[in-house]
């Protein structure tokens, strides 16, 4: 009788934990599951802040497209960056000459940044990079100028790096931080698609948050302007203070859709050397991508290659070595940008999205357990006991030994 009692009241707990594991995680799993598995290692390079600067700046860019050029994936297609590009930097005379009470700009069309904006152009025109809206500026006009009255050593930055916006308090940085005035959003994006139009003579289909701040109405205004798809960290920060981040959504999965019917891509990888990020480490990333079934969102800022305090000539080096290797230990590695990733669900010549449902359950346990709290919680009912049986009926998720320094497989 108690060995009977002992048995129901196990089955009940584990009927009753599965289910109430089922209930909590419902939407991660069905997203998890619906978000497409690519049967190839996926590499996009994202680097961020690129825009007004002097020959330095265009000089710099330009030496990236040749790092590119030199290496392209078994379909013949080169390696690829997408820019992420701001259009404009404050007009350090204009702003001290009306005592910091009104704020003017000096945007890419500008004389002093032809040269920059043709690198731009060039490398666009080459195949190498994509341009896509990263904002008019890094930071809320608004917002800067009232910084000026509230933190006087802003002045400083202002007369001698104002190309610099790395270099803000970090508040500052985030263009739509705490802004709640529909109208105030709607115009100024509309004044940064209208000017991205004018410098490249296209308009912007992706944009990049500034630090991963914005919200919905950002959003809207953004799809009302033609902007489908937005590059995101996995979570939608609403807001933040300092190194604080708040967020409404905070779990995104690749091609998951927005309220406004705009398509979601996750950048969680970095490759950034100057802040210690180096390619052996990046390798390591992408390998666990290629396990998950998940394409590979390198962010990789503009501080790297041009800056004061940019060690430039390791880092390409670091970029180089990079490809190297990654080409070497994935043979079928295929280079994208980011706008040709959003749309490759609707088309895909190279069949890179895996179809089969036993295939695509390896990747999505994998997926499973990034979650977090999942794992303990799933060990705790019984449920990862179920997950491993379904792992050893399904096909083998990828297995990829590497050894440092000479790229074998």
């Amino acid at each position: 009788m108690m060995l009977e009692w002992s048995i129901t009241a196990v089955l009940a707990w584990l009927t009753l934990s599965n289910l109430v594991i089922l209930i909590l995680y419902r939407k991660s799993l069905y997203a998890m599951w619906h978000e497409p598995v690519c049967k190839q290692a996926v590499v996009i390079f994202e680097s961020d802040d690129w825009g007004p600067g002097d020959s330095h700046h265009a000089q710099a860019l330009e030496k990236l497209t040749q790092i590119l050029a030199k290496y392209s994936d078994y379909r013949g297609h080169p390696a690829h960056c997408t820019i992420g590009t701001l259009l404009s930097v404050p007009d350090e005379q204009k702003i001290s000459q009306s005592q910091y009470q009104s704020y003017s700009e000096k945007t890419l069309l500008d004389r002093d940044y032809r040269e920059m904006l043709q690198s731009l152009k060039q490398g666009a025109k080459s195949g190498l990079l994509s341009l896509q809206l990263h904002g008019k500026a890094h930071y809320f006009p608004a917002q800067l100028l009232s910084a000026f009255q509230q933190m006087p050593k802003l002045k400083t930055w202002l007369q001698h790096t104002p190309l610099y916006h790395e270099l803000l308090p970090s508040e500052l940085q985030s263009r739509w931080n705490n802004l709640a005035d529909t109208q105030s959003i709607a115009q100024a994006v509309k004044e940064e698609v209208e000017l991205f139009q004018q410098c490249f003579e296209s308009s912007p289909t992706v944009a990049v948050p500034p630090t991963f701040v914005w919200n919905s109405d950002v959003e809207v205004s953004w799809r009302s302007h033609g902007i489908t798809t937005i590059i995101t960290p996995g979570q939608r920060f609403v807001s933040r203070q300092g190194q604080d981040f708040y967020a409404d959504i905070t779990r995104i999965v690749n091609f998951q859709q927005s309220q406004t019917g705009q398509t979601y891509l996750v950048r969680d990888a970095y490759f950034e050397p100057q802040l210690g990020h180096q390619w052996r480490d990046a390798l390591k990333v992408l390998k666990r991508q290629v396990q998950l079934g998940r394409p590979c969102l390198y962010e990789m800022h503009r501080f790297n290659f041009v800056g004061p305090q940019a060690n430039a000539a390791d880092n390409f080096g670091q970029l180089d070595q990079l490809l190297q290797h990654s080409l070497s230990l994935f043979p079928q590695l295929c280079f994208f940008s980011s706008a040709e990733f959003a749309n490759l669900t609707q088309h895909d010549p190279d069949k890179l999205i895996e179809t089969q449902w036993r295939k695509r359950l390896p990747p999505w346990l994998l997926r499973l357990k990034r979650l977090p709290g999942f794992s303990k919680i799933a060990a705790l009912s019984g449920l990862s006991a179920l997950i491993w049986l379904l792992g050893q009926t399904s096909s083998p998720s990828p297995t990829i030994n590497w050894e440092p320094g000479n790229g074998r497989t």
